[in-house]
């Protein structure tokens, strides 16, 4: 059994793809989760609309969805990701201003979650590189605790593994390229806003523009 953190974007479509281009009868458990962030309604649509087309790829698939629905606003947490398309930063990675996009132990809360509903088995999420250095919980210390947390709070059940850590965003686009069925990346959603289209200039499309130069199918505001 294989648990995947599943955004409708365009990390976890190409690392959902290529587990079956391995294994095309692979059973998976998808983990969506709306955590009430702007775009969260963006992704769940794409997300879905993905789901359907992943089954049609692949028949043989076993493929069973959880949308877990937690409104961190409630609970107080803050993050301008958490507000409105506004109050989302436009720019680069590298930008002070990104850390603002940060939602407090966000992935410790997803992983955990999805952890104790898997159960057993693999348990997988498409952190990568360029995600270092802004995300305190994506970089390698996080990962390594949560690995070792998460085998002994199953029992050595559940394996966390992070398979693009080592890689960046136009590397999962090239190994996309490379996969007998490709993910449909122009299906996907990655703008941190919740426009009609991508907007063009957030953190994320910025990133999307880079990863996917030379092949890119995705309408742009800007």
């Amino acid at each position: 059994m294989i648990g995947i953190l599943f955004s409708g974007g365009m990390d976890s479509s190409v690392l959902l793809y290529d587990v079956l281009n391995k294994n095309p009868s692979e059973e998976v458990k998808l983990f969506l989760f709306n955590y009430g962030s702007v775009h969260n309604k963006k992704e769940r649509e794409h997300a879905i609309i993905l789901i359907d087309k992943v089954m049609k790829d692949f028949p043989l698939s076993k493929i069973n969805t959880h949308f877990i629905n937690i409104p961190f606003k409630d609970y107080g947490i803050e993050s301008d990701l958490l507000k409105t398309s506004k109050d989302i930063p436009d720019g680069h990675y590298e930008d002070k201003s990104m850390e603002k996009t940060i939602v407090p132990f966000r992935n410790g809360i997803m992983l955990s979650i999805a952890c104790a509903v898997l159960n057993e088995g693999k348990l997988l999420y498409g952190a990568h590189s360029s995600y270092d250095t802004i995300y305190p919980d994506c970089r390698e210390d996080f990962i390594l605790s949560m690995k070792e947390a998460i085998l002994k709070g199953t029992d050595n059940k559940v394996i966390l593994e992070v398979p693009f850590f080592d890689i960046n965003k136009r590397d999962i686009a090239l190994l996309n390229n490379s996969l007998k069925i490709k993910a449909p990346i122009e299906l996907t959603w990655s703008c941190y806003k919740d426009g009609e289209k991508h907007c063009g200039t957030c953190r994320t499309c910025h990133k999307r523009k880079e990863a996917l130069q030379g092949f890119d199918l995705t309408e742009y505001e800007v």
